[in-house]
């Protein structure tokens, strides 16, 4: 499967990471860490994680937590490619990333 991020996704991985970084050196990369291996599980099985809760898209927009950092992955799952729509924290503006569906070319 392939993957491919919103723009604005790369760069919130981007951001959080020099972030972390910032307070604990390795801390950023541990945080890109958490969120590749997270890609790789959801690439594995891309349906076995619960609908974003609230939103409504013909193709379904799943989310993944993550375990150690308070952030969850949106994402959806267009034919053959793993399409990430946010790296988005689990406290702050929710919802803020929907916009980001008009971006996605859905079927």
């Amino acid at each position: 499967m392939k993957r491919r991020y919103h723009p604005e996704a790369r760069g919130e991985l981007t951001t959080e990471a020099e972030w972390y970084e910032a307070r604990r050196r390795g801390l950023g990369e541990d945080f890109v860490t958490d969120v590749e291996r997270a890609l790789l599980i959801i690439q594995e099985h891309p349906e076995a994680w619960p609908r974003w809760p609230g939103v409504t898209a013909r193709v379904p927009v799943r989310k993944y937590v993550l375990q150690r950092f308070p952030f969850a992955v949106a994402y959806l799952v267009l034919d053959d490619t793993l399409v990430v729509l946010a790296v988005a924290h689990g406290k702050r503006r929710p919802g803020y990333w929907l916009a980001r569906l008009r971006d996605v070319d859905i079927p």
